[in-house]
């Protein structure tokens, strides 16, 4: 089982290079394999943390962050990603499998 979630880390990571968001293939391979909803959402925003720190380190280093713009997409982004984060505690996990399957 083990390497099964190492797997799952390795396609995630590659998705996450590719800039393809690795969230989207973890999170249906997790819940495929058991693993409960809030666990699974909680290894995806841990692990897109640490590849979003480290993408913007090479992206600032490479200069392509337009310092001007990037506050108009950060602050409501942090700002929405909050109310929605609180909002999901209070729904049901099976209602929030299926609206992600959906989505």
């Amino acid at each position: 089982m083990y390497l099964l979630y190492i797997l799952v880390g390795i396609f995630g990571g590659v998705f996450c290079g590719l800039g393809m968001g690795g969230g989207v293939l973890i999170v249906p391979l997790l819940t495929l394999l058991g693993v409960g909803h809030f666990i699974t959402q909680a290894v995806v925003l841990t692990a897109f943390v640490l590849v979003s720190v480290l993408s913007l380190i090479f992206y600032f280093k490479n200069g392509l962050v337009e310092t001007k713009k990037i506050f108009a997409i950060i602050v409501p982004a942090c700002l929405f990603a909050l109310i929605f984060s609180v909002i999901s505690i209070f729904v049901n996990s099976a209602i929030l499998k299926k609206s992600y399957g959906l989505f």
